[in-house]
C-alpha cells in the first residue's frame, strides 16, 4: 500500500483507501499468511527520533489489519531494523540496503524472513554477506 508522498516525510493510507485493505484481507483464504505492506511505520522504532515516519492515520489502519486477521507487516521508512508483535501480528521494520543514512547502524541490512511451521524468523542479512538472527519464533496465528 502507497504511504508516500512526493516531498513530504510523513506518510498515509487514506480513508479513500481503506476499503482496498477490507477487501483485501476479507477475500482472503482461510489457512493463508495474510501480509500487509507500506512505506511508513505503523508504529514508532526506538532510537530513531521524532516520529514523522509513523503513518498520520496509523491507529485506523492497524485496527483494519487486526480485525482482518493479518499475520505480518512490513515498513521501513526509519532504516532501522526492529520487530514489534501486537497482538496476533508480527511487524517487522527493515533496514536498508542502499541507503547511507542508516540511523544508528554501521552496515546496511534487509531483512530475510523465514516462514516454518506456522513460525516467522527473522533475520539481518548484511550488503556484506553476513546473516544475524534478529527474532525467531514469532507465532502466526491461521
Amino acid at each position: 500500500m502507497d504511504s508516500s508522498t512526493p516531498d513530504v516525510a510523513t506518510g498515509h493510507i487514506g480513508r479513500d483507501n481503506y476499503h482496498l485493505i477490507e477487501e483485501t484481507f476479507a477475500n482472503s483464504k482461510k489457512g493463508k499468511i495474510k501480509i500487509f505492506a507500506s512505506h511508513h511505520h505503523l508504529v514508532p522504532v526506538p532510537r530513531t527520533g521524532r516520529e514523522k515516519a509513523v503513518l498520520t492515520d496509523s491507529g485506523d489502519v492497524l485496527e483494519i489489519l487486526m480485525r482482518r486477521g493479518v499475520n505480518l507487516s512490513l515498513c521501513g521508512h526509519r532504516h532501522v531494523p526492529w520487530v514489534w508483535q501486537l497482538e496476533k501480528m508480527v511487524i517487522n521494520h527493515t533496514g536498508t540496503v542502499g541507503s547511507p543514512r542508516t540511523r544508528g547502524a554501521r552496515e546496511n541490512y534487509y531483512s530475510l524472513i523465514r516462514i516454518i511451521d506456522e513460525k516467522i524468523q527473522i533475520s539481518l542479512k548484511a550488503i556484506n554477506g553476513e546473516e544475524k538472527l534478529f527474532k525467531k519464533d514469532l507465532p502466526i496465528y491461521l
